[in-house]
């Protein structure tokens, strides 16, 4: 019966390490993603500022400013 106790034992520790590394996996994963979102849409965001600053620029030359 001990034996069983100590195999059950070990598993259950060699679980949560694995649970952890898991977790750690994920963690990292999740932050390659945001890193690439947050590039995606400051991207998007420079090309929406240049358009705004050109169409700023056409208005001032069609109203003469």
């Amino acid at each position: 019966m001990k034996m069983w106790i100590r195999g059950q034992v070990a598993y259950a520790e060699a679980g949560y390490v694995a649970e952890q590394i898991v977790g750690a996996i994920r963690m990292v994963a999740y932050f390659i993603r945001e890193n690439k979102a947050t590039r995606k849409y400051d991207s998007k965001l420079q090309i929406a500022y240049a358009s705004t600053v050109q169409q700023w620029l056409a208005s001032c030359i069609v109203m003469d400013i």
